[in-house]
């Protein structure tokens, strides 16, 4: 899985086909800024051991509209603590900066696990150490609209929220995580009308308001 650690440029999709056009997409907040911390592969070398801990717990993000919603069937990935991953965390989860995609060389050093339908997850097999729990919630909101010719077209705004967690791991411990940090806030990805083509984020809530 490559989601860049959770650090992507939102997407400024160009949908036109038929039924599906795009009417929007927004721009948010500032340009991409550089990363200040290089990758250094020896600072990840240990999460590649076999190891004997577990982390597990439930996913529950809060919304401004729709309550605590949990992320169905969604990636989350266990990276080790390091000052590569901190500057990540510091920097795009708490801080929202748009910060640049990640090292590729980071998709080797990293545990993905996917939610449950109730944003339950298990990480196996985990050595001893201290690490990051990062993912996003992706969810829809959808209304009818009238356009200046009186004609009806149903709109579907996108959004996500990023979330993360820091753990300590033990060799044979079992950790379990319930509190995620969520002061990223809620953002926009895009705007796009839609008939039978248009294809919303796969297994995200969707919200007919």
């Amino acid at each position: 899985m490559n989601r860049s650690r959770f650090s992507r440029t939102l997407p400024v999709r160009t949908l036109i086909s038929g039924a599906l056009l795009l009417v929007a997409a927004l721009a948010l907040g500032g340009c991409v800024v550089s990363r200040k911390v290089a990758f250094n592969p020896a600072d990840f070398s240990g999460i590649q051991r076999k190891g004997t801990g577990v982390v597990s717990g439930q996913v529950s993000v809060d919304t401004q509209s729709h309550g605590t919603l949990h992320p169905h069937f969604q990636p989350l990935i266990l990276v080790p603590v390091n000052a590569y991953t901190t500057e990540n965390v510091q920097r795009r989860f708490i801080g929202g900066e748009k910060l640049a995609h990640s090292d590729k060389r980071i998709l080797a050093y990293e545990r993905d696990a996917d939610t449950d339908q109730d944003g339950h997850f298990t990480f196996h097999n985990v050595p001893a150490g201290d690490y990051y729990i990062e993912g996003e919630l992706p969810w829809l909101e959808t209304y009818m609209s009238t356009d200046n010719d009186g004609i009806e077209e149903r709109l579907y705004v996108a959004y996500f929220k990023y979330y993360f967690a820091r753990v300590t791991v033990k060799d044979g411990q079992a950790v379990q995580v319930t509190q995620f940090d969520q002061r990223n806030p809620e953002r926009h990805t895009h705007y796009a009308t839609g008939g039978n083509l248009y294809h919303p984020t796969p297994n995200a809530d969707i919200f007919d308001i």
